[in-house]
């Protein structure tokens, strides 16, 4: 792991759980309204393609918050007041 900025796996490994986490939360929140509501075909299509869009968003905000956490815990290296060592890290 010569090559990587330190603490870069476990941000990985981080990462990787939570948007899988989040996106079975509301896989399984879909699946328990489905349970209990019981609708008909068309409906029951259209509740399980919000929940995907859902899990899909919660996947995006979920990401972007232990990107964030990250970023802010270790800051680029360099001068370059614009960012543009950014691949310095």
């Amino acid at each position: 792991m010569s090559g990587l900025p330190d603490g870069f796996v476990a941000y990985y490994i981080r990462l990787a759980l939570a948007v899988t986490a989040s996106f079975a939360v509301v896989l399984g929140a879909t699946v328990a309204l489905l349970a209990a509501v019981r609708p008909s075909g068309g409906v029951g299509l259209v509740i399980v393609l919000v929940g995907l869009v859902l899990a899909l968003v919660a996947m995006g905000w979920s990401a972007r918050r232990v990107t964030a956490a990250y970023d802010r815990a270790h800051p680029p290296r360099g001068s370059g007041a614009d960012g543009a060592d950014r691949a310095d890290r």
